[in-house]
């Protein structure tokens, strides 16, 4: 980086750098799969360990698209893979994009609204704090690999100073690139030093040491203009499902509904549903998927799944307009 003062970086400058350099700070991934191991623990001691690894293999076989084949195997898979999963799922895209906020001052967001903006931090602040708040960090011992913590602490401190509120010790420390030590000094001295109002920094204060400090990344978001790194976001964005796909490439979808319904399962213990959710649920349950197509001459066949895929809706839709339709990464 360059000698300039970070307060001279444009918003788009700022995004460009969060995207090069994520990863070497803070990182929620990290603790994302500490979660998950501590998970399998947990189930270990409510259950059986076979029991457990099998229900985690299956959890991250569905819910990460996975291709763990044996049971022993999933703690691998989730120490090896966690980088590349993580943005891909909800929590993970959000903690992505805060981070930025915390760190950069910015939102990486199309809009140039400052309310649309402004809702949209509130937003990505609440869905990771009630996600911090439901993980029992401390009853799994994971304090000291908590990486989610520290980012709220510092999303909180900046929205606090955007809106003229009292921060946190630690929050300002993040913001100021120096230890909260640092900060609790200044808070004890008497003259020249930081107020505070009920062990928080005053806002002005706090800003008024941040401002002249050449490594401080002030909040830009409310002037930013980043439409054209970020083109397409929408209000409602598609919803994804994972569905079983078979060895040659067919999958479960809208378009398999018979005279019956759905019909899933295997062989002598088939349901029929009549819904494609209802019936997408106990595909989901089984621990092998089963269910019902028609082949070229209009036979209504028994086929199996050998893994899972995450489509959106509109992908499926592709699939019921098109019976012969196959993914071609299954082949």
């Amino acid at each position: 980086m360059s000698d300039r003062r970070y307060a001279d970086f444009s918003p788009e400058e700022r995004a460009e750098l969060f995207h090069e350099n994520y990863g070497n700070g803070l990182d929620g991934a990290r603790t994302f799969e500490h979660i998950l191991l501590a998970a399998g623990d947990y189930l270990s001691k409510l259950t059986t360990k076979v029991a457990a690894d099998a229900a985690m293999t299956a959890l991250v076989n569905i819910w990460l698209n996975a291709d763990v084949e044996y049971r022993s195997e999933w703690r691998a898979y989730v120490s090896d893979k966690w980088s590349e999963f993580f943005s891909d799922t909800d929590r993970g895209a959000a903690m992505h994009d805060l981070l930025a906020y915390a760190e950069y001052g910015i939102v990486l967001h199309n809009s140039s609204d400052k309310k649309e903006l402004a809702a949209h931090i509130v937003s990505l602040i609440e869905k990771i704090d009630a996600f911090w708040q439901w993980t029992p960090i401390k009853q799994w011992h994971l304090e000291e690999l908590d990486e989610i913590g520290p980012l709220l602490t510092w999303a909180k401190g900046r929205w606090a100073l955007d809106n003229g509120e009292p921060i946190e010790p630690a929050a300002l420390a993040y913001l100021g690139n120096v230890s909260e030590r640092s900060i609790r000094n200044l808070m004890s001295k008497k003259e020249k030093g930081l107020r505070s109002e009920n062990g928080k920094v005053l806002a002005s204060d706090a800003l008024e040491w941040l401002s002249p400090r050449p490594d401080y990344w002030d909040s830009v978001w409310q002037r930013q203009e980043l439409s054209d790194l970020y083109p397409v976001q929408h209000a409602e964005e598609e919803a994804y499902v994972f569905v079983p796909v078979s060895r040659d490439g067919s999958i479960f979808h809208p378009g398999l509904c018979g005279k019956h319904g759905y019909r899933v399962g295997p062989k002598e213990q088939e349901r029929d549903f009549a819904t494609f959710e209802e019936a997408l649920a106990a595909l989901q349950s089984l621990s092998k998927p089963y269910w019902r197509r028609q082949n070229a001459n209009c036979a209504w066949v028994l086929i199996s799944g050998v893994r899972w895929e995450r489509l959106s809706e509109s992908d499926l839709q592709k699939f019921a307009d098109d019976p012969e339709r196959r993914l071609q990464s299954a082949l």
